[in-house]
């Protein structure tokens, strides 16, 4: 097979009768997929033009719409097992996905949630037990890319569109996981640094669902052991950035995956190595009080840690009593907050007891 090839046995054959945008409005209602596959090539055909798309191309979307996603099943929903669903199979194939999140600005404002909410029907359409959609994914993850490329466009609409198809689709474990190992996810870090305050807290909400969504877990720990050096030194790029925002939202995201016990291997690892100490001492002098407390969160760990390696041990008692003074005049952004008051108490305590 091709890299975007999918077993015939997959999809069953649906008679083919009718021509190009030739099924009636009647057919939403009786789910017919009658010649769909013959007009599947011509389809994908008629989604590279250099202008708009036709309204022709419009009520060929909204037909497979209307049967891939009834008004019945709910948001959401994937067509399940039907007989004659091989257009589905045609439109993977030649790579509709992919060409419709490429070209989503090319079509009608109004009309691009209905295009997306067909490309996460395709990706995700459930034929039995087979899976046909995400195997085109994870053959051919380029239509990650596609989609994550869509919060560069000019177009606000088209980026957060993106968004909520990628967030849609990294809620399934296998699709959580081809994203990990592709090229995207790389992309989706330098979305966080996009000067468009919309783009970078949308690219940052689907970043957080993909590393934190519960059937993900064990994925992303694995995923942190295999790809530790690569995940964080895209991380501490963003920290050396002057983004507030994604500088701040990282550096709490950074705290939550430290203290969840999924990923204890990679927190062992993160706390016994220098530069990482070093880095968070830096964003602890940090202009913005907000990041200085997420900062100290971090910091703690490293003091907690009973079995420190040397070279942090050294860093800490070297600074033992600059950090003490400077550690004494951080006060939280909410005075009352006597949690994070303890907390500094006992980072404090743990330091001045070092030897």
């Amino acid at each position: 097979r091709g890299p975007c090839s999918l077993p015939t046995r997959l999809l069953p054959s649906a008679p083919r009768t009718c021509g190009w945008f030739g099924a009636s409005a009647s057919s939403h209602s009786q789910r017919s997929t009658v010649g769909l596959a013959m007009q599947s090539q011509e389809f994908v055909h008629a989604l590279n033009p250099d202008d708009e798309y036709s309204p022709q191309v419009m009520e060929q979307v909204r037909l497979y719409l209307g049967i891939l996603r009834p008004p019945a099943a709910g948001e959401g929903a994937a067509a399940m097992g039907e007989p004659g669903f091989e257009f589905v199979r045609e439109l993977l194939e030649a790579g509709a996905p992919r060409i419709m999140a490429t070209n989503l600005s090319r079509f009608a404002f109004e009309a691009r949630r209905e295009v997306s909410m067909l490309i996460v029907s395709l990706i995700l359409f459930r034929d039995g037990d087979a899976q046909p959609g995400i195997e085109y994914l994870e053959a051919d993850p380029s239509v990650l890319s596609a989609m994550v490329l869509g919060y560069e466009s000019d177009d606000s609409n088209v980026a957060l569109i993106c968004g909520a198809m990628l967030r849609e689709l990294l809620q399934q474990p296998s699709i959580a996981e081809t994203m990990l190992h592709s090229p995207a996810l790389l992309s989706l870090f330098d979305c966080l640094l996009s000067p468009s305050f919309d783009v970078s807290s949308d690219a940052f909400d689907t970043f957080k669902g993909l590393l934190t969504n519960t059937g993900n877990k064990p994925i992303v720990a694995e995923f942190f052991e295999e790809s530790y050096d690569v995940f964080f030194g895209a991380c501490h790029k963003v920290f050396g950035s002057d983004h507030f925002f994604s500088r701040l939202q990282l550096m709490k995201l950074l705290g939550e995956l430290l203290f969840d016990r999924s990923n204890f291997h990679v927190m062992k690892r993160y706390i016994s190595e220098a530069e990482n100490l070093k880095l968070v001492m830096r964003l602890l002098k940090d202009p913005s009080n907000k990041i200085v407390c997420e900062a100290l969160n971090v910091f703690k760990i490293f003091v907690a840690n009973p079995d420190k390696a040397p070279a942090v041990s050294e860093i800490l008692l070297k600074n033992q009593a600059k950090l003490l003074s400077f550690l004494k005049g951080i006060q939280p952004d909410d005075a009352g907050n006597q949690q994070f008051l303890q907390e500094l108490s006992k980072v404090i305590e743990a330091i001045s007891k070092m030897q």
